[in-house]
């Protein structure tokens, strides 16, 4: 059988597969998968073609489904990766604010791993999954950088627009050079020079795109956060306080 057969699917992701009928590329065009089976010396019947056909669709579902099954692991994993460390920076802050506080520079993150991902067009995969994991690690230790310092400076007896003034500027030096470091390093992974390392590549672009956006904003908006959960738990003791107080009187008028 001379020529190519071209099948499409509709599907999300990518995967080369050989068949003894001949080598069946499968490859990704516009959202669709484009399966060619590239011409052989050897003919075939109609029915032999059309039941590896029917083979590699049935492949081709399992590792769809396998593919979704594992995006679903690692969304729960996130999620309880989360928790965890949430629950483990509570000890070391002695405060239940400053670790969501901490936390914020997450989502900065996301915003320029995605970014990354489609101005270099490439597809969400699990390397990219392992990339937003290397990210989420290191802006949080950015974050950790800040606020510690900020602590420390308050425990010194500044206000806390000062505190949160003089850590980014002290601290503004070793966050940078973490990130461009870390970037630079990632380099010939997201080049694709990296012999044997090409199909890290999305980890590399969404670690280096997160990196220059999430640094940037973490300087700028973590502080921001700190003084907006500041002010809501002095709101809240305040509220407590007066609450107790007014029981108190109540309390003192029944008596009486």
């Amino acid at each position: 059988m001379c020529g190519s057969t071209k099948i499409y699917w509709r599907i999300t992701f990518v995967i080369s597969i050989l068949f003894g009928l001949g080598s069946i590329l499968w490859t990704y065009l516009d959202g669709w998968a484009v399966i060619s089976k590239k011409p052989t010396n050897k003919k075939y019947s109609q029915g032999e073609l059309v039941t590896a056909l029917n083979d590699l669709e049935e492949k081709l579902r399992l590792s769809r489904r396998q593919g979704q099954e594992n995006q679903t692991a690692f969304n729960a994993a996130l999620l309880i990766g989360l928790v965890l460390l949430y629950f483990s920076l509570i000890p070391a802050f002695q405060s239940f604010v400053h670790p969501l506080t901490i936390m914020t520079a997450i989502p900065l993150a996301m915003i320029g791993a995605v970014w990354s991902l489609l101005i270099t067009n490439k597809t969400q995969s699990h390397a990219a999954n392992m990339g937003l994991i290397l990210l989420a690690g290191i802006v949080v230790k950015n974050s950790i950088l800040l606020i510690d310092f900020i602590e420390m400076a308050k425990a010194r007896g500044l206000p806390t627009v000062e505190a949160l003034r003089e850590s980014v500027r002290v601290r503004t030096r070793p966050i940078l050079m973490t990130a461009f470091g870390t970037a630079v390093g990632m380099l010939p992974i997201a080049l694709e020079r990296a012999i044997g390392l090409e199909r890290l590549s999305p980890l590399a672009v969404v670690a280096i795109g997160g990196l220059m956006v999430s640094t940037f904003l973490t300087l700028l908006y973590v502080p921001i956060f700190y003084t907006i959960f500041e002010d809501a738990l002095v709101w809240m003791k305040t509220a407590i306080a007066k609450l107790r107080g007014r029981s108190k009187e109540i309390t003192n008028q029944a008596i009486k």
